[in-house]
């Protein structure tokens, strides 16, 4: 390939969910848009029939895609109902669609299903998506050289604007030399899906034990579900290396028959858990981060792509607001959405540790908040409504 010169508006590095995203709703809102993605996405499917890999979408994320990607298309499954409990307490808190008047909390969709949903919707509109791994970022007056590579050579784009979506280990992060607050977790998450004895009821399950969350969420079909499992690293390589009837039985155990006996499992993957903080969202004029290459948060409430597609709608509300281009444009948006980050990271790390506190006495107040909280009725409806991305705080910061 002959190095060539491109000139765009907007270039997004990364084509994940959340730069896919990005890219569509920036050619939306009429602006030439460059994404950099080294390789196309295509459905994965394990042993049961769905990609092990899942993502809970919330109202606000559900708005946002539908101009993009017809819905039926997704498979997606509703869930009405959250239950949690923990292995120490006798305590438990449910959450439920009928307490903020929908019909569900949100919907878990395969992550390869949509990713290739969008990779669609991108081909049909203006938006480029070029095959190549960014090598180098050049800041100007002007905007951005980017100069990006790939088996067939080398070109160099230029860009008005650089938007990085290239997740927790982000290229252009690292090219720039921008700074992240790092709190490590301590533990990694193994993955799967399963079929239970029990159907799901269209309920996500998340149950504290002493070493991590365990979590379903409901899969398509009645008795199938997306597995998420956080424990210690040296757990996790164990529990993936067990011959697979002991670990369906270790598995019904830490969920306590929730779902009954689980019948069949997947192939395990198991993945490092971090939580970072990008120390500025905007590090330069002419770029801004999204998604994970800003803010990767605990899978503990599932909040991770939702965060990210909650940057993208307050990008594309940016977008329409003044010039995108002039100095300063972005400084509101990078402090709004590294406010909600912050406290996003705080609320799940202050969550971890107070379920994983087992001295008595913290057992014992443990549970008088839990049944407390879950006796109130407001409380429930202020962390349904903003975990949905319908809150005040959420709308605030978008």
């Amino acid at each position: 390939m002959s190095v060539l010169t491109r000139d765009c508006d907007i270039a997004i590095v990364g084509g994940g969910l959340v730069g896919s995203v990005a890219a569509l709703e920036a050619a939306r809102a009429g602006f030439s848009t460059v994404v950099i993605e080294p390789s196309l996405p295509r459905h994965l499917a394990g042993r049961l029939g769905v990609d092990i890999r899942n993502v809970a979408l919330s109202p606000a994320s559900r708005g946002l895609l539908e101009p993009h990607v017809p819905w039926q298309t997704l498979n997606a499954t509703p869930y009405v109902r959250m239950h949690v409990w923990e292995e120490l307490g006798t305590s438990a808190i449910d959450f439920t669609a009928k307490e903020v008047g929908r019909d569900c909390l949100g919907w878990v969709v395969e992550n390869s299903r949509l990713l290739v949903a969008l990779h669609k919707a991108l081909q049909v509109s203006p938006v480029q998506v070029l095959c190549a791994g960014l090598d180098a970022l050049q800041i100007r007056d002007e905007g951005v050289e980017i100069t990006v590579g790939s088996p067939q050579g080398s070109d160099t784009l230029n860009a008005r604007l650089l938007v990085a979506a290239d997740g927790n280990r982000s290229t252009v992060v690292k090219l720039l030399g921008a700074g992240a607050r790092m709190r490590p977790t301590g533990q990694a998450a193994l993955a799967s899906v399963i079929r239970s004895e029990l159907p799901h009821h269209n309920t996500a399950y998340q149950r504290f034990l002493s070493g991590g969350p365990v979590a379903l969420l409901p899969g398509p079909e009645p008795d199938l579900s997306s597995l998420i499992w956080s424990q210690s690293p040296t757990m996790a390589a164990h529990h993936a290396a067990m011959p697979e009837t002991e670990f369906r039985s270790t598995l019904t155990g830490a969920l306590q028959g929730i779902v009954g006996e689980v019948l069949k499992c997947d192939e395990r993957a198991v993945f490092p858990l971090t939580q970072q903080l990008a120390d500025d969202f905007n590090p330069k004029d002419r770029v801004l981060l999204l998604g994970d290459a800003a803010r990767a948060v605990h899978p503990l409430a599932g909040l991770g792509v939702n965060l990210g597609f909650e940057d993208v709608a307050a990008f594309a509300a940016g977008l329409k607001k003044g010039d995108p281009f002039s100095a300063g444009h972005w400084r509101a948006f990078a402090r709004a959405r590294k406010a909600r980050g912050a406290m996003m990271i705080n609320i799940l790390a202050g969550l971890s540790s107070v379920y994983s506190a087992q001295a008595p006495a913290m057992n014992w107040l443990r549970n008088v908040g839990v049944r407390a909280f879950n006796e109130s009725d407001l409380l429930k409806r202020l962390i349904i409504t903003e975990a949905m991305g319908l809150g005040e705080f959420g709308r605030q910061t978008r």
